[in-house]
């Protein structure tokens, strides 16, 4: 292809945001729709400039070597010591119903991959002597930063590869516009993620697994509680844990340069995607956020630039990185989220990822969790009423640390983090949680509760907005704060006690005698299948009722369950739809012997079921 390279301004008026982007296409080829080069997702080497590629000026880019993939360290940034290996099925809270891929966005966006690559129309570059719409004072630099750096761009998606900086390596930073529709002197807000290279594309993700933020934003852009966002995606490097880290950790020995990351990104990331695309950047148009260490260092920067990032997004945050600095950040990020109606903070957790925990509350809780929950308290309890409702918190009983539980939760943490005020009314709470469900007599948990607002978005309501009631308090107290203490053997139902909302889920909570076992089950299941349950020999199972013990849904494909039998006792029993025509089956169809179990003592029994008769 012959490219005659001319220099481009930049127009006074978008008249489509894919024009705004074809701007960094080069001018005056010979090809009508200029594509983005194949290396773009050579997925060995990470994308790379072939010749053709330009810089902004119209002067050639120089390729050099391709950025490193930089996958995250397994046994430093997870919070569990298990190797990450392939990702488990996508996690989702409790009573969220699964949303297949296609209902995210309907028919694929105009810059869904094809077989060739990005194969989106880049739309037809404006006039190049318009300029861009006036820029509210302060906000982006009356120049452009770096006239010389190098891009290439297809569709909506401009990629700027080896963006150089000051405080921190070079890395590859990817921008995508939302789809067209917009006023023509539309602004937009801007959403950065870390870890960019997980953002869009499976092929580039370091697990095999994205976002999937092509199909959310799009499907976001069009939602009644939606925004058109302009989403920055950064790369990591090989410093990932130096940059996302604001202090170094005494048992790891690495970390600690979060503040010179900081300032790449605001002293010299923002003022450039300000200068050159379409953006609203005042802080309550402006987000931040990633996962693990992403969703830690985002804490930081919502502590540390609160005049420049007002929405904090942090997914499964490291929590635990230096003994919980960021517990330290709890007044600033209260100070910040204070200051205006426009801002936000989104934390989530899933109870697969880390350690048990332990302590008051503990049982059946990992640390993640406990850990989310304490920061989000503490952040609550900092601020006024008017402002509590600006820290939005999800609870994810069956997630791992991974980037398939977090896609799933992208779509409902873009609604979370952008929301304005209170949730939308009514508010229906939809389960009372209690995180283990059998406990002995001294024994706790603790008892959340789950709630969707009026556009059904699902999140987890702070101990300070409700309390819990015990049907039989001598059986099982619990305190304000949700903590639930087993006193006495036997059965109690948990109720939610919370003025304004609507529903009344309850849940059983058993304290087991001293003559008893605990038998915890977890089973995985074919995917999609709706409810499970379990019947079986013991009193605790029916006996043999096909419904005696419904199973609790942790995300798509696994339940758990517990109940309590004498010890010593063989246990057989079968898992079914609720009903003995739809009962487990063998993988050929045929009949399945009882499954049995002897209850010398608690144990933690992990089965599967291959298929169901008449059914899933």
């Amino acid at each position: 292809m012959t490219r005659s390279p001319r220099a481009l301004s930049l127009p006074r008026t978008w008249p489509s945001l894919a024009a705004a982007a074809a701007l960094f296409v080069v001018a005056g080829c010979s090809d009508a729709d200029p594509k983005l080069p194949e290396t773009w997702l050579d997925a060995a080497s990470g994308p790379t400039l072939d010749a053709a590629a330009l810089s902004m000026d119209g002067a050639a880019a120089e390729a050099g070597p391709p950025p490193a993939t930089d996958a995250r360290p397994t046994a430093v940034d997870a919070t569990t010591t298990a190797d990450r290996g392939p990702p488990p099925p996508d996690a989702m809270p409790p009573g969220v119903d699964a949303r297949p891929e296609a209902d995210l966005g309907g028919a694929p966006p105009a810059d869904a991959r094809t077989a060739d690559g990005l194969d989106a129309d880049a739309g037809t570059p404006p006039d190049p002597d318009v300029g861009p719409p006036p820029v509210p004072a302060g906000c982006a630099p009356a120049a452009d930063p770096r006239p010389a750096q190098a891009r290439i761009a297809d569709g909506r998606f401009v990629r700027f590869p080896g963006f150089e900086s000051a405080f921190v390596g070079a890395r590859r930073v990817t921008v995508r516009l939302p789809p067209d529709g917009g006023a023509p002197d539309e602004r937009l807000p801007v959403l950065y993620l870390h870890d960019g290279q997980n953002v869009f594309f499976d092929e580039e993700a370091a697990f095999g697994v994205s976002w999937g933020a092509i199909a959310t934003t799009d499907a976001f852009a069009a939602a009644p509680d939606g925004r058109r966002l302009l989403v920055v995606a950064v790369d990591n490097t090989a410093a990932r844990i130096d940059d996302y880290t604001p202090v170094e950790d005494p048992e790891l020995g690495d970390g600690g340069d979060a503040d010179a990351y900081g300032r790449f990104l605001v002293e010299e990331l923002k003022p450039f995607v300000d200068f050159h695309f379409p953006t609203r950047c005042e802080p309550e148009a402006t987000a931040v956020a990633g996962s693990s260490l992403g969703g830690l260092v985002s804490l930081h920067l919502g502590a540390q630039y609160p005049d420049v990032f007002g929405r904090i997004g942090a997914f499964s945050p490291s929590l635990w990185w230096a003994n919980g600095v960021a517990f330290e950040w709890v007044a600033p990020v209260a100070a910040a989220l204070s200051l205006s109606p426009g801002r936000a903070l989104y934390l989530d957790t899933g109870n697969f990822e880390g350690a048990p925990a332990v302590g008051r509350g503990a049982e059946g809780r990992s640390s993640v969790v406990v850990n989310g929950r304490d920061f989000t308290e503490a952040v609550v309890a900092a601020l006024d009423a008017p402002a509590r409702d600006r820290v939005r918190l999800v609870e994810d009983p069956g997630a791992a640390h991974d980037e398939a539980a977090w896609r799933r939760r992208l779509p409902d943490a873009l609604a979370l983090l952008w929301r304005d005020g209170a949730p939308a009314a009514p508010v229906e709470l939809t389960a009372v949680w209690p995180w283990e469900t059998v406990l002995r007599p001294g024994g706790s948990t603790t008892a959340s509760l789950f709630a969707r607002d009026a556009n059904g978005r699902p999140f987890a309501r702070l101990g300070i907005d409700g309390a819990v009631d015990s049907s039989l308090p001598a059986v099982a107290r619990v305190d304000p704060d949700g903590v639930v203490t087993a006193l006495a053997a036997g059965r109690t139902l948990l109720s939610p006690a919370m003025p304004g909302a609507e529903g009344a889920p309850e849940a059983a909570l058993t304290v087991a005698a001293a003559a008893e076992t605990i038998v915890r089950l977890r089973v995985t299941v074919p995917p999609e299948t709706p409810a499970a349950f379990v019947g079986g020999s013991p009193d605790a199972l029916g006996p043999w009722l096909g419904d005696a013990l419904p199973l609790r849904r942790l995300r798509d494909g696994l339940f758990e369950g517990a109940f309590v039998v004498p010890t010593g006792d063989v246990v057989e029993y079968k898992y079914t739809l609720g009903t003995w025509d739809r009962v487990e089956k063998a993988a050929d169809g045929s009949e399945r012997a009882n499954r049995r179990h002897t209850a010398a003592a608690d144990a933690l029994i992990e089965d599967t079921v291959v298929r169901w008769a008449n059914g899933p």
